[in-house]
């Protein structure tokens, strides 16, 4: 019988035909595009993190602690911790809510392929999430809001409105199971501004009571996601 053989999309990079199909592949993919990515490579070794790289800054090289995943995911399923790692390198990033940079492999290439005739000046790696938690209150769940007062570093400034004037720029927030709302901050009650009805349906969704806690999550500049905090937060 012949043995099957899968292999991803034509990439013809440096020698390597087709585009990673797992986590070996991503491995080979970084090895020869770490200097088009501005890495030099220390050591790739078995057991968490894989790699250990240097990345060049304005006072010299940086160390790197390197993961390599198919998908940035796999991380969080593989249960790493994000304090032992500074970039997770893959071929697809599927995992808005990292807490650690993400380097997309397939990204790079497909820019490196509308740039033929050009280097790559620029390799985009996906900032980390960052988060707050914050607790409801008795009247929040009754009336449909979040005390943001706690965190108002968090928002943009020009997301802060008045107490009756809009904000110059307005936020895309998700809530988690309900769906998105556009809107700001408003200045008096430093709350998402008629947002009540929406928070309603999640606080319900979720079984939410006072005293348990929600996460805010910033996956943009003016976009942000909120969902229950697990109980490990």
């Amino acid at each position: 019988m012949i043995p099957k053989s899968i292999v991803g999309d034509v990439i013809n990079y440096r020698g390597m035909v087709y585009g990673p199909v797992n986590e070996m592949g991503v491995v080979a993919l970084f090895a020869l595009a770490c200097e088009d990515l501005g890495f030099v490579i220390e050591e790739i070794k078995a057991g968490f993190p894989d790699c250990l790289a240097r990345k060049q800054v304005d006072r010299g090289w940086e160390r790197v602690a390197i993961e390599f995943e198919y998908q940035s995911s796999n991380f969080l399923r593989h249960g790493h911790d994000p304090c032992n790692c500074n970039l997770i390198v893959c071929w697809i990033h599927d995992w808005d809510e990292s807490k650690v940079p993400v380097l997309e492999l397939k990204s790079f290439i497909s820019e490196r392929h509308a740039k033929v005739s050009a280097p790559l000046e620029r390799v985009r790696i996906a900032d980390p999430v960052e988060s707050r938690i914050v607790e409801l209150s008795d009247g929040g769940i009754r009336n449909g809001y979040i005390n943001l007062k706690p965190i108002d570093e968090f928002w943009p400034e020009e997301c802060l409105g008045g107490n009756t004037e809009m904000a110059s720029k307005h936020l895309i927030v998700e809530f988690d199971g309900v769906g998105r709302l556009t809107t700001d901050i408003s200045g008096r009650h430093k709350s998402l501004r008629s947002a009540h009805g929406r928070l309603k349906e999640f606080f319900a969704r979720h079984r939410l009571r006072p005293g348990d806690k929600v996460e805010i999550l910033r996956v943009a500049k003016y976009e942000y996601r909120i969902r229950p905090a697990s109980s490990e937060t």
